[in-house]
Order: structure tokens, then sequence, then C-alpha cells
């Protein structure tokens, strides 16, 4: 045994020591963050495709967002034209009562003067950050851009499925005249005369029990006034089941890029998250031979002092030590 500043004994102990306080440092680390990978260093190849993973899922997330926002616009519109359509029924059916001479058409008419001013305040509040998909200012696009849905670039990242929804003969009310179901001008086969729900064009007559201000609607004038409301109802219902197809198309987009993020964010946490179970087992484990490590080292230390204290001895008690 050598006896001198080195202790090979408190070395190898120091060393072990060292080894279980860096494994501790480890797994109170992935206890505190709930993560087995919390750096590149940990496992280069896991952690790659982990931060790749990631920016996926955030454009994932994006995307459902920008869905969403279209879908609110579409939803808008879908219940805009529920509405349009309930009224235009209740329209109908005054126009069906219209027809008994006996029938109080002055009450027909006030009801249907209010069922009009219903549909201008239904059209024009049927939007969504102000995007109106059912009314069409003068000089305005006939085009709605949305997202569609998730694509993949060349480069294979993901990106948005830019999509375009034609206008034209969907729109309820528009400025411009001949344009918007409620706003469009019918004339029926053989008749030299137009009819017109909404009344943006004066010369027109009116889909009523009056045609015009006085004279009630009867016989052919009435009949043209009945079918010009049938288109109507035809045009708008168009509109619903247009919509109604494009907000179920979008809601399973949105659903499914939402659901393909959420199955991605668990694989991350496969790859990265640590057993707690585990973790927990292993600290416990990794404290008790800790404090053996610092028992071990003491130990190391105190044996050169034991060995020492033979030569400290009385050197009346020792003959080998007298001078």
């Amino acid at each position: 045994m050598q006896i001198g500043n080195y202790n090979p004994s408190a070395v190898q102990a120091l060393r072990a020591l060292t080894g279980i306080n860096n494994d501790l440092a480890i797994t109170e680390r992935r206890m505190a963050t709930g993560k087995r990978i919390n750096s590149a260093a940990d496992n280069p190849s896991h952690w790659s495709i982990a931060t790749t993973m990631r920016a996926e899922v955030a454009n994932r997330r994006a995307l459902a967002d920008s869905m969403t926002m279209s879908l609110n616009v579409v939803e808008a519109a879908a219940h805009g034209v529920d509405t349009t359509l309930t009224l235009l029924n209740r329209f109908k059916q005054l126009m069906v009562q219209a027809a008994d001479p006996n029938a109080n058409a002055t009450t027909i008419d006030n009801e249907m003067r209010s069922i009009r001013e219903q549909l201008v305040s239904t059209v024009k509040s049927a939007s969504f950050n102000g995007i109106n998909l059912l009314y069409h200012k003068r000089g305005a696009s006939y085009t709605f851009n949305y997202t569609g849905g998730a694509d993949m670039s060349a480069s294979g990242n993901v990106v948005a499925a830019q999509r375009t929804l034609d206008l034209t003969g969907l729109t309820l009310f528009d400025e411009v005249a001949g344009n918007g179901w409620l706003t469009r001008a019918f004339s029926q086969p053989g008749a030299n005369t137009f009819r017109q729900l909404l009344p943006l064009q004066p010369s027109n007559f009116l889909i009523g029990v009056y045609y015009t201000g006085t004279t009630r609607a009867t016989g052919f004038a009435y009949n043209t006034a009945l079918w010009a409301l049938d288109q109507v109802i035809a045009g708008v219902t168009n509109t619903g089941a247009t919509l109604g197809a494009l907000k179920a198309g979008l809601e399973g987009q949105v659903d499914l890029t939402t659901n393909i993020a959420n199955i991605q964010e668990r694989g991350i946490g496969r790859l990265l998250d640590a057993n707690m179970n585990e973790e927990s087992a292993r600290l416990r484990a990794l404290q008790a031979r800790q404090q053996l490590g610092i028992q071990a080292l003491s130990m190391a230390n105190d044996r050169p002092n034991a060995i020492l204290q033979l030569f400290r001895q009385d050197t009346s008690t020792n003959p080998f030590l007298r001078r």
C-alpha cells in the first residue's frame, strides 16, 4: 500500500460517485421536464425527427385555424339562406291566400312588405369577419378564395390548398341589376313583363298581392307572380345546397387536419416523453447509491489516517520507535 498524497481507493470511490451524480442529474432533469430527450445530445436522431414534426404540427394547426375562418364565413351564409327560405315560404303562403278574392289584400300586402324588409336585413347580416357571400356590392368580385385543406409541396412541407368559390348565380342580394335571386327580374315565357321580389328597378312589376302600388294581381298577373316566386325559392335553395356541401367539406377537412396534428403530437410524445414511473424508481435507486457512494468515499479518505495512527503511538509502548 502506498502512503502519501495519492489515495487510489478514494480516487476510485470519487469516480464512482461522480458517475452516480451525473446519472442522478439526468434523471432529475427528466423528472422536472417530463421528457426523456431534452436536447440533441440526448438522442440526435429522435430529437431531429421530433423537431421536424413539431414544425409540421404547427403548420397543420395554422391551416386548421384558416379553414375554420372560412368555415365560419360559409356557415354564416348558410344560416342566412335557411332564414331566407323560411321567410320565402311564408311569403308564398300569403300569395296562396291572396288567390282568394275575399282575402284582405291590404293586410296580406302589409305582411309582405315586412317580409321584404326582413329579407334585406337577413342577407346583409349573414356575414363573418366582414365577408358576406349572399350580398354582392357593385364593383366587388364574384369569387371567394379560401383554404380548402392541406397539401404537400414539392419539398414535402405541409402547405395550404387554396380553393375558389364562384359566387355567380349564388348571391341573394346584388346591387348589379339582373343578379341576385331576391333582386333578379323574372319574365315568364310568353310574357313581356318582369317580376321582381325586391324592387331594385322601379320599372319592373312586384312579386306580391299587388304587382303595382295599387293594382291587385289576378289571373295571368297572379300566375306570373307565383311562377316568379317559385324561381326565387328554387334559386335560393340551390345556393343553400351549394353552401351546405361546402360547409360539410370544410368541417371534414378541419377535423382531418386537427386529428392528424393530434396524432403527430402523440408521436412526438412517444419519442421524447419520459416514463415517469420508471424515472421515479430510478431516482430513488440513484439517491440510495449516492448515499452509499458518499459513505464509501468517506471510508476511503479515512484509511490513510488509520495507518498513520500506528506511527503516532507513544514511544514508551513501542520499542521500535524509541530513539
